[in-house]
């Protein structure tokens, strides 16, 4: 059974730059109750036994994050700041996921502007998770444990050189985190191409590779075509060498920066 193409989600990198100059300038700006949802993070590790919690569901009457954003300049759809996400309004509603899928837990927002309150920001968790590395094949280190609730052995990578996708992987959901690298988030063609034509900002998605993983985030896919006639152009990297990211143009072509 062939994989579906499938592109790995990330924060624009201009953006988390952008937003990462901000902060020495104002103490105020971030999440300001971080030692508060490290806790939350240990509890809810601890009391479900799951090694991967920042995949895992936030609970009711779990504290929520305190954030701060800038007056003006600041405003996209999509950001992170440390292992947080958030998203927009309009990123929620182009997304159109299950609770399942997608988590969006309202947040208490002390500073930003105009644009920014319009932006309705929460806090964006994807919750949805399945096995998608080939171990066998991937360069890194295997260690074996075993679960506290079920009894059962289970495996983790460490110091992960380069992972593989399992051949033939069938996505459950249109986007979804690797249960063997949770922090590492996939998602499916049409997830990928609603939320480049609704213009959200923010964030970016490209094409899954073989590549280690802070190659994978840069890896471009080859030139393909989508819906309306548009076209995805890209250059593929040489051996050994990261690839060259792309800009976004709006005609006659788009770059694969989504989002």
């Amino acid at each position: 059974m062939t994989t579906p193409r499938l592109w790995f989600w990330r924060t624009d990198a201009h953006i988390a730059y952008r937003f990462g100059k901000m902060l020495p300038r104002d103490a105020k700006l971030g999440v300001q109750n971080t030692r508060e949802m490290l806790l939350a993070e240990t509890l809810l590790r601890d009391t479900t036994h799951r090694l991967n919690s920042v995949a895992l569901p936030w609970p009711d009457g779990y504290p929520v994050p305190r954030l701060g954003l800038p007056n003006k300049g600041f405003a996209p759809d999509y950001f992170r700041f440390g292992s947080y996400s958030f998203g927009s309004r309009r990123l929620r509603d182009v997304m159109a996921l299950p609770e399942n899928v997608v988590q969006h837990v309202p947040i208490e927002l002390i500073s930003g502007g105009e644009a920014v309150r319009d932006q309705d920001y929460r806090l964006l968790r994807v919750v949805a998770m399945q096995p998608a590395v080939d171990l066998d094949r991937s360069e890194c280190e295997i260690e074996e444990r075993i679960s506290l609730v079920t009894g059962q052995p289970f495996k983790i990578m460490k110091n992960v050189v380069r992972f593989v996708l399992l051949d033939g992987l069938q996505p459950r959901t249109e986007v979804f985190c690797i249960e063997e690298i949770c922090s590492r988030i996939l998602g499916v063609d049409a997830f990928a191409e609603r939320v480049l034509r609704a213009g959200c900002t923010g964030g970016s998605s490209m094409r899954s590779t073989t590549c280690s993983p802070a190659r994978a985030w840069n890896a471009i896919a080859p030139p393909t075509a989508s819906p309306n006639g548009a076209s995805v152009t890209s250059t593929e990297p040489h051996p050994g060498q990261y690839a060259r990211k792309t800009r976004l143009h709006t005609r006659p072509r788009l770059a694969l920066r989504l989002w």
